[in-house]
């Protein structure tokens, strides 16, 4: 297989084919087992492909569970569907070769391959390349990893990795913890005036375990944002501390419906209408969001940032200061919002939208 040092699958150019150091390697995640079967050597960096083998059965069943356009899932089946997925990757936090950690970063990408798309040109290119591992395997999945070199090679040095590449002797892997989500249904609306001094309840049910729980919120706050980035308009909100009894398992976190999706009519905003949508993302530890801009016009809030574009999704990040208030286990009390609006509410409504599950921690793999 002619590989080009890019993501992208297949990619057409002129440039030369990276060289091969075969490896055979192997790993288990998610209770999956994941293969290694060569690295390819490129004078700007390396490239390595995960191979994972999936059960033909497995995926029919699936397929055939949620046969229909994807366009039309609501969030609950959308979140049912990539929980349910016989495929989960293993998506990589931190890599080290030779001994030496990554620091300038890496991507990747991944395909799902299968008997009944055999027009698939890229399926049966990989099913040739890897033959070892694929032979007799109708479903896979490949994950490839680009990884470039920290600095920009001589003449010299780039004619040496292209022709005689270093070999990778050892390889290590870090991956992030698995995550699954399931849909949780509850929720209160609290008008603006008890915000301070009301406790607000809402319960739901464990949808694993099937225990009842119930979340108190407190302390609770108007949020109004006046930003004036690329036409967004005004957005309302309300923020507050919770606290759940009994409490969740370890690696278990609620996740609050925080996403708005409004249509902005030219009278209103300049943003066309559909152009985006909308979230607010509360952190309960000070500077938590990566990208971020001081905003002195918000008084109740840390700092405020937006991500994304016209075209595509936009959030908008806030992070708060931790609540100076614990909870009975001795914690701070986490931090939560309420759906936003581009209109000041007569009540603000805290839904919880999921509950996040913590499968298995953080792993190391090393080759």
């Amino acid at each position: 297989m002619k590989t080009k040092f890019d993501c992208a699958w297949l990619g057409k150019g002129t440039e030369i084919g990276g060289r091969v150091q075969k490896t055979r390697w192997q790993f288990e995640y998610a209770g999956l087992r994941h293969f290694i079967p060569v690295i390819y050597h490129f004078e700007e960096g390396i490239i390595f492909d995960v191979v994972t083998l999936l059960e033909e059965e497995q995926m029919r069943n699936f397929f055939a569970k949620y046969e229909g356009d994807e366009d039309d899932f609501s969030p609950q089946k959308q979140m049912d569907a990539e929980r349910d997925h016989p495929y989960h990757p293993a998506s990589i936090q931190n890599i080290w070769l030779n001994g030496r950690q990554i620091e300038g970063g890496f991507s990747s990408s991944s395909c799902v391959y299968s008997k009944w798309n055999q027009q698939d040109r890229e399926g049966k290119t990989f099913q040739k390349a890897y033959a070892s591992i694929l032979q007799g395997s109708s479903c896979f999945a490949c994950q490839r990893y680009q990884i470039p070199f920290d600095t920009e090679p001589s003449g010299w040095e780039r004619f040496i990795r292209r022709f005689f590449p270093k070999k990778l002797k050892t390889l290590r892997i870090e991956t992030e913890p698995f995550i699954v989500y399931y849909p949780v249904e509850g929720a209160v609306e609290i008008c603006p005036d008890e915000l301070e001094t009301a406790v607000s309840s809402i319960v739901f049910q464990h949808p694993v375990t099937g225990q009842e729980h119930t979340v108190m919120l407190s302390r609770g706050k108007e949020e109004e944002l006046p930003i004036n980035f690329s036409g967004f308009p005004q957005l309302y909100c309300a923020s507050a501390y919770y606290e759940i009894t009994p409490p969740l398992s370890k690696g278990e976190q609620l996740q609050f419906q925080t996403a708005m999706q409004e249509d902005f009519s030219p009278e209103e905003s300049p943003v066309p209408e559909d152009a985006c949508s909308v979230g607010v993302i509360f952190s309960p530890e000070r500077g938590a969001c990566e990208e971020c801009m001081g905003s002195d016009e918000t008084e109740n809030v840390e700092s405020v940032g937006i991500i994304g574009s016209a075209d595509g999704p936009t959030a908008i990040l806030i992070a708060t200061q931790n609540s100076e208030e614990m909870n009975s286990g001795g914690l701070p009390l986490a931090s939560c919002c309420s759906v936003p609006s581009t209109k000041k509410p007569q009540t603000y409504r805290f839904e919880i939208s999921s509950i996040q599950i913590q499968a298995s921690d953080r792993q190391i793999f090393e080759f």
